[in-house]
């Protein structure tokens, strides 16, 4: 649904909602409850119900922002039209192919320009570290949010794609 369509929904409809489609993911995509464990099926419940304070708080953040979420779930890949594969060459003269999946990506656009945040959903305790994005081993979130703006560029080019920020967002303890 829209950004306007989740904001006005009351937290009984979000739920009857996440109940539909939890329900239509596990029948076609996992083959519904056959040869499931009990373990298996506990650990759908146990997610359905703690979908509760995540959507709660998506509301939240949502009216208290000009941010609205434009992609979710967004493929770099070769079949993506809006989000191709990164290419890095190294000096060796190699080529490296970047390939993803972009959690979440959200615009702003205000006056001449767009604003841009990549936010990528955790359910461990990852935060991100300056220091291991200047030792390269936390570039995830960069490498997305220059995706991001490059085709936020293309798509808008009467605009100037501005970068926002990157952000962990933890699905357990969405205010953490």
């Amino acid at each position: 649904c829209d950004r306007d369509t989740f904001l006005a929904m009351d937290l009984a409809a979000l739920l009857a909602k996440v109940q539909q489609y939890a329900s239509a993911f596990w029948q076609e995509s996992m083959g519904g409850d056959f040869s499931k464990s009990a373990r298996e099926i506990a650990v759908l419940h146990h997610t359905i119900h703690n979908m509760e304070p995540l959507l709660q708080h998506l509301q939240e953040e949502l009216r208290q922002s000009a941010f609205y979420p434009k992609y979710l779930e967004l493929p770099i890949a070769s079949e993506s039209k809006d989000f191709p594969p990164l290419y890095l060459h190294t000096k060796q003269g190699q080529t490296v192919q970047l390939l993803g999946k972009v959690d979440r990506v959200d615009l702003c656009q205000k006056d001449a320009h767009t604003w841009v945040r990549v936010i990528d959903y955790k359910t461990g305790n990852t935060s991100f570290q300056l220091l291991n994005l200047y030792h390269g081993l936390q570039l995830q979130l960069v490498v997305y949010l220059n995706a991001a703006l490059e085709v936020t560029a293309k798509k808008y080019p009467q605009k100037t794609a501005v970068p926002a920020g990157i952000f962990y967002y933890h699905v357990d303890d969405p205010y953490a």
